[in-house]
């Protein structure tokens, strides 16, 4: 029997340099289930483990080239989408999502840091609730 390569799932988050969320979370979780991790940075963290100090969105167009590349490369078996970091990101990060409407998608919006700091604003949310909950599989 041929060995069958895991599936892949695709994480559109920020960093954080402590591991204990984001990407490297993302990436540790995912291959502790078996899955490959495939990323897009939305955002770049100043963090440490008691929180975050400033967020720099990455810019939209960025965000739109890496997930772009990947997908026409590799074949995503689902979605997860954390830290977004701006309105346009979210904009283009739906546009994407459309054109896989067969992928599941997961939503783990990350409204603030473990210790409150806000990491998203209402335009932010209200982007996420119009464009991109409608499309979700599962929102946490």
């Amino acid at each position: 029997m041929a060995n069958q390569a895991p599936p892949s799932v695709l994480t559109f988050a920020g960093t954080d340099p402590s591991g204990g969320a984001g990407l490297q979370a993302d990436i540790l979780t995912f291959a502790s289930i078996g899955c490959h991790p495939l990323s897009v940075v939305t955002a770049i963290t100043v963090q440490d483990t008691r929180g975050v100090d400033s967020v720099l969105a990455m810019d939209a167009d960025w965000v739109n080239d890496q997930a772009r590349a990947i997908l026409e490369d590799v074949q995503v078996s689902a979605f997860k989408l954390g830290l977004l970091g701006s309105v346009e990101n979210i904009a283009v990060i739906a546009e994407i999502m459309a054109d896989y409407p067969d992928v599941p998608l997961l939503i783990d919006p990350i409204l603030t840091s473990g210790r409150g700091d806000d990491l998203t604003n209402d335009d932010m949310m209200d982007a996420m609730i119009e464009l991109l909950f409608p499309q979700a599989t599962l929102i946490t």
